[in-house]
């Protein structure tokens, strides 16, 4: 007894390979593998201390083209999927709100980046974190206030005293408050 089944998607398997919008975010992944597989290993210094104990082997370049080649893997999976799929191309019926917001959280990390050497890491992540918070609803402003101020502490923390990795200062670690 055979039984038929109906795709209930409004993705499609076509009958020839077509250039499509997947195949061109197919084509985007296997490039991000490629930079991340060329440029990111030499981002990352080989930690002094981990944990506590000197570093014995691990290679920082490992975990980065790790990333790189999964990148690379899975874009060149996709190409090959992506050009059977006939799939409506669904950014195009996105409304004015949904760039708004894109382009104003965009905005909003690159100001961090950007602050994040000058204020410290904990003052650019609160900045960031309550702005962000404020702008997509949050009314509570004591509460956004209080989380936007105890995660990047707590992060910063973990970070530099746990795990002995360097994160930008902030004004007030001078000071031997934190």
């Amino acid at each position: 007894m055979s039984e038929e089944f109906e795709v209930a998607s409004d993705a499609q398997v076509a009958e020839t390979y077509s250039v499509n919008f997947n195949v061109v975010c197919g084509i985007g992944v296997i490039i991000a593998g490629i930079l991340i597989w060329v440029i990111a290993p030499y981002q990352v210094e080989k930690a002094l201390v981990l944990f506590g104990d000197p570093s014995t082997g691990l290679d920082p370049h490992l975990f980065p083209r790790i990333v790189g080649m999964a990148f690379f893997c899975l874009g060149l999976w996709y190409l090959v999927k992506a050009g059977f799929m006939t799939e409506k191309n669904l950014f195009r019926e996105l409304d004015r709100e949904a760039y708004i917001n894109t382009s104003v959280s965009l905005a909003a990390f690159a100001a961090f980046a950007a602050l994040m050497t000058v204020l410290g890491f904990v003052v650019s992540s609160a900045l960031l974190v309550f702005g962000l918070s404020t702008f997509y609803g949050n009314r509570t402003y004591w509460l956004g206030l209080l989380v936007a101020l105890a995660v990047p502490l707590a992060i910063f923390n973990l970070f530099t005293r746990v795990m002995q990795v360097f994160l930008p200062a902030f004004p007030l670690a001078d000071m031997g408050w934190f």
